[in-house]
């Protein structure tokens, strides 16, 4: 059972314990748990905010970049363009595994073009992605004519 912000209550009432400055043996003490139970519990409670925190700037960082396209389509508009530019396309467009998908993802990149300017040195960085998901990333930018700068 988990409330709705996805945390389990007995992790949270462990959180708001450690937060008001017991120690993990007098929440233990508290909660009928050992002590490494509690350290448990608030890792799982950090690893939670961090996630949520995570994918709040990953989801800022697109909202920039879809604002900063608007921004590029008027001015194209106003400038006494008829028809703005074509999207860039995405890497949901790519043929990637799900695990290419989530590292890039995971990494803030959304775009073809963003993904064939990260270097092999800096996708191999990315959590989850070894050489050979890389290998795949650049068959398929090779497929879309692109390959990786470096």
């Amino acid at each position: 059972m988990t409330d709705r912000n996805g945390i389990h209550p007995v992790d949270w009432r462990c959180f708001l314990l450690r937060m008001s400055g017991l120690t993990y043996n007098r929440i233990a003490c508290e909660l009928g748990v050992t002590g490494e139970r509690v350290r448990q519990r608030l890792a799982r409670v950090l690893r939670q905010a961090l996630r949520a925190l995570s994918a709040h700037r990953g989801a800022q960082r697109e909202l920039e970049k879809v604002r900063r396209r608007n921004r590029e389509l008027e001015a194209a508009m106003a400038a006494g363009g008829t028809s703005p530019p074509p999207p860039e396309p995405t890497i949901d467009d790519l043929v990637l595994s799900t695990r290419a998908y989530n590292c890039a993802r995971r990494a803030g990149v959304f775009t073809v073009g963003d993904l064939a300017r990260v270097g092999r040195r800096r996708m191999l960085a990315w959590q989850n992605c070894g050489r050979k998901t890389v290998a795949e990333i650049e068959e398929e930018l090779a497929a879309q004519g692109m390959r990786l700068e470096d």
